[in-house]
């Protein structure tokens, strides 16, 4: 029977951001409070070869990547005493490098449409975005149907890999996995779990182009129309830029998103004109009156103006605890 072994697995997944430390940290009180005996974590792309050669090099304490997230997560594992992983994705080496391809190749007509929009050629721009989306979409469908594999046989796997894990009564796994993987929950509620929960742990937003591959790769019902395209592609560097401020990679989604809300095609069309003729991108946004992030505490602020949660800075957090430990 399809996922029999699958009924002893009650699976937890944890959605939220994968691009610093602090979202890294944020899993903690998932695995505390959980006490999984397996963790999955999330490896882009990879082969069943190097899946293979990331789960030895956790077993032996050695450093799983040299990115501030990876090293946070690891570190975090450890300290929440985390023995065992485990990866979803294990594609075969063709298939990892045709999904390489893809995602380059993606990349590539994405600079392009910004190249062309630098050039004064908006509509060259919307119509190469739309490419490079359809493109990404591809990769995430890749991606998703590898994850979805490996959640459909995860106890047969574990079982194999942990034999430990047989006298338990039930297992419990943490999937600790980016918010753009969400739709991996609703396909594993079909697949004969005992139980199956999920946990963000932070607010999480998604930039306008994230979104929009979204719609295209997980069938969602929606169409894209230019002005959708249009903005898609300015949030996406106005969210590079409060990123580079020092803002979560939420925040500069949220910022980025609404800092476009209003951009029609008529003036993405005059933008790309402007920036054609003067070169200067910051002074064409401060002359369409669209805000540009000089710091994170900036990106906060308008935040908060708009009535958007914000997650406490690390500051408020620890002073929220002395607060709490005064009192007791």
């Amino acid at each position: 029977m399809a996922f029999e072994g699958n009924r002893k697995i009650r699976l937890v997944f944890n959605f939220g951001g994968h691009n610093s430390a602090a979202d890294a940290r944020a899993v903690a009180p998932v695995l505390k409070r959980f006490k999984p005996h397996v963790v999955c974590i999330e490896a882009a792309e990879g082969s069943d070869r190097v899946a293979r050669a990331l789960e030895v090099k956790y077993l032996r304490g050695e450093p799983m990547g040299d990115d501030s997230f990876n090293l946070a997560l690891i570190k975090t594992l450890r300290k929440q005493g985390v023995q065992r992983i485990h990866l979803l994705e294990r594609f075969s080496d063709r298939a990892a490098e045709k999904y390489g391809k893809r995602m380059e190749e993606a990349k590539e007509v994405q600079a392009s449409a910004y190249d062309a929009f630098g050039n004064g050629n908006p509509d060259k721009a919307i119509m190469l975005h739309i490419r490079a989306i359809k493109l990404y979409s591809e990769a995430i469908n890749d991606r998703e149907t590898a994850i979805k594999l490996g959640l459909g046989n995860l106890h047969q796997v574990l079982s194999r890999k942990y034999p430990e894990l047989a006298s338990e009564g039930e297992i419990r796994v943490v999937v600790n996995y980016g918010a753009g993987h969400t739709p991996i929950y609703r396909s594993a509620k079909q697949m004969g779990f005992k139980e199956v929960t999920r946990a963000i742990s932070l607010p999480h937003y998604y930039p306008l182009s994230g979104a929009q591959m979204r719609i295209s790769s997980f069938g969602i019902q929606g169409k894209l129309t230019a002005d959708d395209v249009a903005r898609g592609m300015l949030a996406s560097v106005i969210a590079k830029a409060a990123d580079r401020a020092g803002a979560s990679i939420s925040h500069a989604n949220a910022f980025g998103n609404l800092a476009v809300k209003n951009v029609t095609l008529k003036q993405f069309r005059r933008m790309s004109s402007e920036v054609a003729s003067t070169g200067n991108f910051g002074r064409m946004l401060k002359k369409e009156g669209i805000p540009i992030p000089r710091s994170a505490r900036q990106v906060r602020k308008f935040l908060q103006s708009k009535r958007i949660p914000v997650e406490p800075t690390w500051l408020q957090t620890t002073l929220t605890t002395l607060r709490q430990k005064l009192r007791s």
